[in-house]
């Protein structure tokens, strides 16, 4: 496929879902929100000053140089006339004839002249007066700017001071009251954990005294080879082994390595 029909395509493809119209409903409607919809219109107003601006100059521009042309012929012809005058002794009838269309030449130049004159000065008043115009506009423009960035910046802030807050406020109810909740869950199931361990525990003690109350008895050997019989365990008190478990746990251990030399 061609970058031209891909193009095309787009094109169509966006005509169709009609984007730009979209895309400027909503434009227009953000900037009526936030106010920026007079901004816009000054921004017109600053526009059609300045297009006035420039056709008043263009005009004025016109006019000059028309002034300009009409003033150099009366000056042309006013010196014809003087020099007409200056052989006035000697005229005949051509010289009078061209003295007559000098003269109406020259009072048609002269309200041409005085015309372009007034369109000079006419011309010169718009322009000046269009750039006031247009002075003020950009300044009105520039103010209403200033404060629309300066609702927006306040606005942004006070968004801002209140996410902070949010946060803030966050934090803290973690810290007084999530952080000790979970620290008591933790320690109830450390608890639970450890006595269920404790029970296990117990359990392969008892398991452990089990087994080693069933141990057959050694036969008979020869007295060389039997080692001496191993002193009395020391009385220990059966409540105080069964209400500790780790006394219960060194008796097992002591018993399985007196078991395990008597094997031997």
């Amino acid at each position: 496929m061609s970058a031209a029909s891909l193009k095309k395509k787009l094109t169509g493809s966006l005509q169709k879902l009609n984007l730009d119209a979209r895309i400027q409903l909503m434009s227009g409607q953000l900037n009526r929100l936030t106010g920026y919809e007079r901004i816009e219109k000054l921004k017109a107003v600053v526009i059609d000053a300045e297009q006035a601006i420039k056709h008043s100059r263009g005009m004025l521009v016109d006019s000059k140089q028309e002034y300009g042309k009409y003033t150099e012929m009366r000056r042309s012809s006013q010196k014809q006339v003087n020099d007409l005058l200056s052989n006035k002794s000697s005229w005949g009838d051509v010289e009078l004839n061209r003295f007559t269309q000098l003269v109406k030449s020259d009072h048609s130049i002269e309200k041409l002249e005085k015309e372009y004159s007034g369109k000079v000065e006419e011309y010169e008043r718009l322009v000046d007066r269009g750039f006031e115009k247009l002075l003020k506009s950009i300044l009105e423009r520039y103010h209403e700017e200033q404060i629309w960035s300066d609702k927006i910046r306040s606005v942004s802030s006070n968004y801002t001071l209140m996410a902070l807050s949010v946060n803030v406020l966050v934090f803290l109810t973690a810290i007084v009251f999530v952080e000790p909740w979970k620290r008591s869950k933790m320690l109830k199931e450390l608890e639970i954990n450890l006595d269920q361990d404790q029970i296990r525990l117990l359990g392969e003690i008892d398991s452990m005294r089990d087994d080693i109350r069933s141990l057959k008895p050694i036969p008979a050997m020869s007295s060389s080879l039997v080692p001496p019989p191993p002193s009395p365990p020391t009385t220990v008190d059966s409540a105080i082994i069964t209400n500790n478990p780790f006394a219960s746990l060194s008796l097992g251990i002591v018993i399985g390595i007196s078991s395990f030399y008597c094997l031997c």
